[in-house]
């Protein structure tokens, strides 16, 4: 899935579209050992076999939402060049540890986010650096060095 979204980044003259894509990663979760799964519950993804879940699937439908709203929300470190967001509330006032996870790049002039992985997390957050998004943002469409995470 693709999604395009244009943002206004404070310092820059001209709403910026940055595009978005997904990895199957955001409903399907890997294999375990033990499991033995029916063909049906695979995600058909060749080099790549993981299982289809379902909670990972509803939490997903949140996704674009969240794509929009990240200016707003708490970003920080990944590790690996990668950022992260996360906590959404759900339909019935419940909060989620829902970390969302992406790199950033710029090609041919297009500022592109790839959502690596989405997933619940079971524990809380731990300590982590805080990135504001606009400085992610700014920094790759001026082609200067990304935040880098704490050493």
């Amino acid at each position: 899935m693709l999604a395009s979204i244009p943002f206004n980044i404070p310092n820059v003259m001209k709403a910026t579209r940055c595009f978005f894509t997904f990895s199957h990663h955001v409903f399907t979760r890997g294999l375990k050992e033990e499991e033995n799964l029916d063909l049906l519950s695979i995600y058909p993804y060749p080099s790549d076999q993981r299982a289809f879940d379902v909670t990972r699937f509803e939490l997903s439908k949140h996704l674009p939402q969240i794509v929009e709203l990240l200016p707003e929300k708490f970003c920080y470190h990944g590790g690996y060049s990668r950022y992260c967001s996360c906590k959404i509330t759900q339909d019935d006032g419940t909060e989620i540890v829902y970390q969302v996870v992406y790199r950033v790049w710029k090609e041919r002039g297009k500022m592109r986010f790839h959502i690596e992985s989405a997933y619940p997390l079971q524990e809380r957050l731990g300590r982590v650096k805080k990135v504001n998004f606009w400085v992610i943002c700014y920094n790759l469409l001026q082609g200067k060095k990304l935040p880098q995470p704490a050493k």
